[in-house]
């Protein structure tokens, strides 16, 4: 899952940014309204639990660099970093850092590899 730190508490934000970057990673149909609810599982009643496939990823990291968060955050927001880096763990992952406009700053780590 991806760590996420925001500033200014604007939770709704942050989670439609979320929700961009990883329809970008995924190539699923990218949606900025998020007021919409619609309840999706991975469990089938009675069945238990569905075992679901890898999604391999339709972008490179350095693609999410050239995303445009104005959707989201309005005029200013950006992408600032999409480097492609290891964590402590030895986990290969993309480290995305930005900014939703005005001043709410963003930092996630998404995994390269399954």
């Amino acid at each position: 899952m991806p760590r996420i730190l925001t500033e200014n508490g604007s939770s709704l934000a942050t989670l439609r940014l979320v929700a961009l970057v990883t329809a970008v990673v995924f190539g699923l149909p990218a949606r900025a309204d998020l007021t919409t609810t619609t309840t999706t599982s991975a469990e089938q009643p009675g069945t238990g639990p569905v075992a679901l496939g890898v999604v391999p990823a339709k972008a490179t990291c350095a693609d999410l660099a050239g995303v445009d968060l104005t959707a989201i955050g309005g005029a200013g927001s950006t992408i600032t970093a999409a480097i492609e880096t290891t964590t402590q763990a030895g986990i290969a992952v993309c480290a995305v850092e930005g900014t939703l406009a005005p001043a709410i700053n963003f930092a996630m780590q998404l995994p390269t590899a399954s």
